[in-house]
């Protein structure tokens, strides 16, 4: 098991918008995949590489919290109504002064946290490291521009050669210095 990154995020507030109606009853988090539901594999997958699995929840945040305690989580964060990064200014977490993968939901991929790690350390911890993967044709996304693997800009209206994955790996106490 990984050493370094020892927590994990999991962004699931969200309303899921461009999954209905899908999301209509349910919350994008417990929709079916895979036999069991996408937060489901990501917390599989997740317990095999770090310690603690911590989740934000919001839109139809009891009844994702009952499943989350079901399955075991390590907190789960209401952050209805607030913004993708009001976690890490507004909960213990802002105090954890070491790396934290975040991830949303519903992302659908294999992690390699070793790799994650030997990334991170190569570029001496930043307080903040985001995962970028290529294009796919005809799925939105948002373009990173960069320098030297420095991040310069993220939008969506000028193409560029990568996207960013929705995977980060953070330092709350180190981005709130």
């Amino acid at each position: 098991m990984n050493n370094l990154i020892q927590h994990a995020l999991i962004m699931a507030a969200g309303r899921g918008n461009r999954m209905r109606p899908l999301t209509d009853d349910i919350p994008k988090a417990m929709l079916p995949y895979n036999g069991d539901t996408l937060i489901g594999n990501s917390l599989k997958m997740l317990r095999q590489s770090v310690f603690y699995v911590h989740v934000t929840v919001g839109y139809k945040n009891a009844m994702l919290s009952e499943y989350l305690m079901k399955v075991g989580v390590d907190s789960v964060l209401n952050t209805e109504g607030h913004s993708n990064s009001w976690w890490i200014h507004n909960t213990l977490m802002r105090y954890l002064d070491e790396p934290v993968l975040v991830l949303t939901c519903d992302n659908i991929t294999e992690l390699d946290t070793d790799f994650l790690t030997s990334e991170y350390l190569k570029a001496n911890t930043p307080a903040g490291m985001v995962i970028p993967v290529y294009p796919i044709p005809m799925i939105e996304g948002d373009y990173i521009e960069h320098e030297n693997g420095i991040v310069k800009s993220i939008q969506r209206q000028i193409p560029k050669d990568i996207y960013c994955s929705g995977i980060q790996v953070l330092n709350p106490a180190a981005l709130l210095r």
